[in-house]
C-alpha cells in the first residue's frame, strides 16, 4: 500500500507542476513581478507537494483532500483570469509601467508623519519587551552570560512564553509595530537615504535598523524575519527597470540576488541553531547537514503534516459555516479568547496544549464552509490577487507603492495556513496603515499620470 500512496503522490505532483505551468502560460507570463498569484502558486506548490507524500490515499479523507489542493489552485487561477476580463492588466502597458524609473520623493508632511510612526513603532517595542521582561535574541548573544538562560534552559518555553504566557501582552497589536511597521519603515528610510546620499540619514536609520532586527526576533519566531527578508528581497528586484520578456528574469540569479538571498538564509540558520530548533551536529560540516535537514522538514514537511493530522480531523467533523472563523476574529480583541481550534489541532500532533499547530489554509476553509467554499473561496481569492496587481498600476512607480505592494505581495501570496484572522495578525492592517500614508500619488504630476494609466488599464485590448 505504500508504493501505490508513493505513485499517487508522484502523479499529483506531476498533476500540481501541470496546473502550475498553466496558470503561468494562461495569465503569469509578463504579469509576474509584484503579483500576489506569482508568490501563491510557489507557496502552495511547496505545501502541495509535501502533503501529497504524507497522505494515506486508502483513506477517502486523503484523497478528498489531494482533490480539494488541486481544485482550489485551479479555482484561484479562474478568478485571477476572471479579474483581468473585468480590469484588464494589459502586458503592453504593465511594461511600459516598469520601464520607468523610480520616483523617490515624498512630501514633508508624509515623511514626518512616517518618523513618528517610526518613533511609535519603536517605542511600542521597546515596552513590549519590557513587559515581558526579557529579549530572547539577546539574551541568545549573550550565551553563557544569560541568567536567564543559565536558569531555565527550556529555550522553547522561553519563546512561548514571550507571546502566549499566563499574561496577556497583546502580542497581535504589538506584532504589527515591531515586525511589519519598525522594518519596513527602516528599509524605506535606508534605501531613500542611501539614493539621495545622506550618509548621516543612512547611519541613523540603520541603528534603529539594528533595534528592528532585535523587535523582530527577541520573541523566537522566525517567521516574521523569513517575511521581511522575502518582502526586501523583491522589493530590491521592483526597482529596477524591468522588461516582461524572460530574459530579464535572470536578474534573480544575479551576483547582488544570490548574495542577498545567501545572507537571509545565513541568518535563519544562525537564529535557527540559537532557538535548538534543530539537533546539533559532529563538527561543522554535520552542523550544516543538520541545518540543511531542519530547514528541509521546515519547509517540506512541518506545516504539510500538521495540516494533514487538521485535515483529517475536519472530515470527521460537521461544517462549521464559518464559526471557526468568527470566533477566531473575535480573537482580536483582547476581552475575547478566540478559537482555540489550533491549541486542540497541537494536542493531537503532540499530545500537549504547549503551542499552536494551525491547519492548512485549504484545510481551515474546508473546516468552516466545506468542499464547496474550498472552491468558491479560491475564486473569490483569485479575483483578490488580480485586484491587487490591477492597482499597482493605477499610479507612478514610486519607491512607498513598491514597498506596499511588495509586502502586500509576500503576505497574501504566503497565505497558505491558517484563517484569514492569521494575515490580520502577520501585519495587514499595518501595511493599509501605510498605505494610506504613503501608497497613493505623492503629488500633483502623479495624480495626472494616474488618471492617464487609468485610461490605459481600461481601454487598451488585454494580451493573453
Amino acid at each position: 500500500m505504500h508504493g501505490d500512496s508513493s505513485i499517487m503522490a508522484f502523479l499529483l505532483d506531476f498533476i500540481l507542476l501541470v496546473t502550475i505551468a498553466m496558470c503561468i502560460r494562461i495569465y503569469l507570463s509578463g504579469r509576474i513581478l509584484l503579483n500576489p498569484f506569482g508568490i501563491y502558486i510557489v507557496s502552495a506548490s511547496v505545501s502541495g507537494i509535501g502533503i501529497f507524500h504524507l497522505l494515506d490515499y486508502a483513506e477517502t479523507s486523503s484523497l478528498v483532500h489531494a482533490i480539494s489542493i488541486i481544485l482550489s489552485l485551479i479555482f484561484v487561477l479562474m478568478g485571477c483570469v476572471w479579474g483581468n476580463k473585468i480590469k484588464p492588466v494589459p502586458v503592453a502597458v504593465a511594461s511600459r509601467w516598469w520601464r520607468k524609473n523610480v520616483i523617490w520623493y515624498l512630501p514633508r508632511i508624509k515623511i514626518l508623519f512616517c518618523n513618528l510612526l517610526l518613533l511609535i513603532s519603536a517605542l511600542v517595542a521597546l515596552y513590549y519587551y519590557y513587559r515581558v521582561g526579557y529579549n530572547l535574541f539577546f539574551e541568545l548573544l549573550k550565551g553563557s552570560t544569560s541568567t536567564l538562560i543559565s536558569d531555565n534552559q527550556d529555550v522553547a518555553g522561553l519563546r512561548l512564553r514571550a507571546y502566549t504566557g499566563d499574561e496577556y501582552f497583546a502580542p497581535g497589536y504589538v506584532n504589527q509595530f515591531k515586525n511589519v511597521l519598525l522594518p519596513l519603515l527602516c528599509i524605506l528610510f535606508i534605501v531613500r537615504s542611501y539614493k539621495q546620499k545622506s550618509l548621516s540619514s543612512v547611519a541613523l536609520y540603520s541603528f534603529v535598523s539594528i533595534l528592528a532586527i532585535f523587535a523582530l526576533l527577541g520573541a523566537g519566531q522566525r517567521g516574521p524575519f523569513v517575511t521581511i527578508v522575502l518582502i526586501s528581497f523583491i522589493f530590491g528586484l521592483s526597482m529596477g527597470r524591468w522588461s516582461v520578456s524572460a530574459s530579464n528574469f535572470g536578474r534573480l540569479f544575479s551576483a547582488k540576488s544570490l548574495f542577498g538571498a545567501g545572507l537571509g538564509l545565513l541568518g535563519i540558520g544562525l537564529l535557527s541553531y540559537g532557538l535548538g530548533r534543530f539537533d546539533e551536529g559532529e563538527g561543522a560540516l554535520g552542523s550544516v547537514v543538520a541545518l540543511i535537514e531542519s530547514l528541509f522538514d521546515r519547509f517540506f514537511k512541518g506545516n504539510q503534516r500538521a495540516g494533514v493530522i487538521a485535515f483529517d480531523y475536519f472530515y470527521t467533523q460537521p461544517v462549521q459555516f464559518g464559526r471557526q472563523w468568527f470566533e477566531g476574529i473575535l480573537g482580536l480583541l483582547p476581552t475575547h479568547r478566540g478559537s482555540d481550534l489550533n491549541s486542540y489541532l497541537f494536542s493531537l500532533q503532540w499530545n500537549s496544549y504547549r503551542g499552536n499547530s494551525p491547519p492548512s489554509m485549504i484545510g481551515s476553509v474546508y473546516y468552516n464552509f466545506g468542499f464547496i467554499g474550498v472552491c468558491f473561496f479560491s475564486l473569490l481569492l483569485g479575483l483578490s490577487f488580480h485586484y491587487v496587481y490591477y492597482s499597482l498600476f493605477k499610479f507612478q512607480k514610486t519607491v512607498g507603492r513598491l514597498l506596499i505592494f511588495s509586502a502586500i505581495a509576500i503576505l497574501l501570496g504566503r497565505w497558505t495556513i491558517g484563517a484569514p484572522v492569521g494575515l490580520l495578525n502577520k501585519g495587514l492592517p499595518a501595511v493599509g496603515l501605510l498605505w494610506l500614508l504613503i501608497g497613493k500619488a505623492t503629488s500633483k504630476t502623479s495624480r495626472n499620470e494616474g488618471m492617464v494609466r487609468e485610461k490605459e488599464l481600461k481601454h487598451e485590448e488585454p494580451a493573453r
